[in-house]
Parts: structure tokens; sequence; C-alpha cells
């Protein structure tokens, strides 16, 4: 009798160690992260409920609603990184939805630095009679099939007036994060910002290296997408903007910008060219993004796109004063 006690206890207690260990590690990294207000890079900011599993088709995951960090990035109930707003538009009000992946998204900037924010004060000082709400729907790591599905599914609910999408090189490539549909890894993706940090991390060195039969169905995937959303734009051309965004260098484009321009135009769709305007503005676009990523733009640059967003929309006759 003493030996079976002995032999269930034994896995029992390690058992129990290691559960206690695990929620020691889980509290210890929380308090640490809530205490230092430490930055943990990308996966550090995706790690922390930046993100949430969705049943949304072709979505994979979407914005968690409410999330916030340290007021730097800041979510409304929708999931948007705007103000709060009411589902349902109230008469006399017109939305722009900035629909795109990191770049419109504003990745290290400040809420009130991003290309959406910028427009939306940009209207409020030249068209003040103008009621008109800019919303901040880009999400970090979308491609341009989540992209379209995010319009199809989630953006109707709000009655767009006007749809801007930015695509860029990268956006034919598989999502960042494909969560799984398992009810135990969302339980854990969910409660333990430990096991989020493991997955991203796990998850962006599987995006880096890549699978090339993946890559390419996801590129061709991709490919329909951008036809679909320049179809949709050439159909109601005044409910749609496309624009291009550039490598931030003064190399040739890469292989994906030069595609897209290939798509849109065989696609017959009138789409803006974000890089002649930048170059106007500042000569170069080296030196207009973060960290040397030649990706993402500076505040400056973000700026400098949401002033190039607002003369399109003055001449396009959008405002009505």
């Amino acid at each position: 009798m003493k030996a079976r006690r002995s032999l269930l206890f034994y896995p029992a207690w390690i058992l129990l160690s290691l559960v206690i260990v695990v929620l020691a590690v889980e509290l210890g990294f929380r308090a640490y992260l809530s205490v230092t207000g430490r930055e943990l890079g990308q996966v550090g900011l995706m790690s922390r409920a930046l993100f949430r599993p969705t049943d949304v088709p072709g979505l994979y995951y979407e914005t968690n609603p409410f999330f916030h960090e340290q007021d730097r990035v800041r979510y409304n109930s929708h999931g948007f990184r705007s103000p709060p707003f009411p589902e349902n538009k109230p008469p006399g009000e017109r939305r722009v939805f900035i629909v795109g992946d990191s770049v419109p998204f504003g990745w290290t900037l400040e809420n009130d630095q991003t290309m959406s924010a910028v427009l939306s004060a940009m209207i409020r000082s030249g068209h003040p009679g103008e009621r008109v709400r800019v919303v901040n729907a880009s999400v970090i790591g979308y491609n341009a099939s989540q992209m379209l599905a995010q319009i199809e599914h989630r953006l109707p609910a709000f009655d767009p007036d006007l749809l801007i999408v930015i695509l860029g090189p990268n956006d034919f490539e598989p999502p960042i994060l494909l969560v799984l549909e398992d009810r135990v890894h969302r339980f854990l993706f969910r409660a333990s910002l430990c096991y989020r940090m493991a997955y991203y991390k796990i998850a962006l060195m599987g995006h880096e290296a890549g699978d090339a039969g993946e890559a390419a169905d996801w590129k061709t995937a991709n490919q329909k997408a951008v036809l679909s959303l320049a179809e949709r734009a050439r159909a109601e051309p005044g409910r749609w903007l496309i624009a291009l965004w550039p490598r931030l260098d003064d190399q040739e484009q890469p292989k994906g910008y030069r595609e897209l321009q290939s798509l849109l135009h065989r696609a017959g769709v009138d789409f803006l060219e974000l890089e002649g305007p930048l170059r106007e503005r500042f000569g170069t676009l080296e030196g207009l993004d973060v960290d040397g990523d030649r990706v993402h733009p500076d505040a400056e640059a973000a700026a400098a796109v949401a002033a190039i967003l607002l003369d399109r929309l003055e001449g396009s006759g959008f405002f009505r004063q």
C-alpha cells in the first residue's frame, strides 16, 4: 500500500512543482515588465495580447480590443488604433478607413503620429465644417488576402464612405501568425504572456525561414486578392483609394513592388504611388525609415503621407465644403 502511494505521490509532486514554477515565472515576468516598463521589441510588443485568434474567414488573427501599451499603442473597443466611436454611423458623419499592414498601422510611432491620426488632424484644421472620421484599421502582419477579408467581413458593419488601402512589397507573403484552432492552444494563448511570447518568436522564425510551397500558394492567393481590390476600386472610384508603399531607400524598388505595380496597371485602376510624392518632398527616400529597416516610416514621413493623402482627397472632390 505504501509503495503504491509512493508511486502516486512522486509524479503528483513533480507535476505540482512544475505548475508552481511555471506560475512563478509567468507572474514574475509580468511583474518585471509592469515595474520596469521595459520594451521588448517586436516580439515583446506582439506578446502583450496585441492580437487574438478570430473566426472571421481569412483573417486568422485580429487586434485585441482595448489593448494598450503605455499609452503609446491603444486600441478602441472595436480593435482599431483610433479614438472610440460608435459602430452605427451618426447622421452627417463620413468615415475614412485606412487598411494595411504595419506601415499605416504606425510601427514604433505614438498614437498621434500615425498616418490616420495626422490625416484626421489635417482635415479638422483645413476643413472644419466637415464631419469626417479617419479610422486606423491597419493590422501588423496583414497581407493582401487578409486586407480583403477584413474589408469583406469586418468593415461593412461600420459603413465606411472611403477605403484607403495601402499595399507594400511584402504583402504577397504568408501571414506572420497562423493561430491554431486548438482550444487548449487558444486558452494558453490568451492566458499566458510567456506562452504568447514563445509562440510569436517561433512563428516569426518560421515566417522568416518560410516554406517554398506554402509561400507560392500564398503569393497566388495574394495576387488574386490584389486584383479583387483593384477591381472594386475601379468599379467605385469615389469609395476606394489604393496607394502603393515603396521601400525606403534609393535603390531600385524590390520585385514585390514591381509586381504590385504590374497587377494594378493590368487591372486598369487608378492608384497612388507614394514613391514620387515622397521624393518630391524630401529629395530622397533614405533616412525616412525607423531604425534603418527601410520599411516603416518615421513620424516625419508618416505626416508627409497624410498630407499626400489629403491632397488626393481634396483633388478628388471628397470634401463637400
